[in-house]
């Protein structure tokens, strides 16, 4: 995951209910 920030946060914005445990 070379940016995993901001593919969180798109991921987020995308899909909120569904939030990879990576994020936390």
């Amino acid at each position: 995951m070379p940016n995993a920030l901001g593919d969180s946060e798109n991921y987020v914005m995308a899909n909120p209910m569904q939030t990879p445990p990576a994020i936390y």
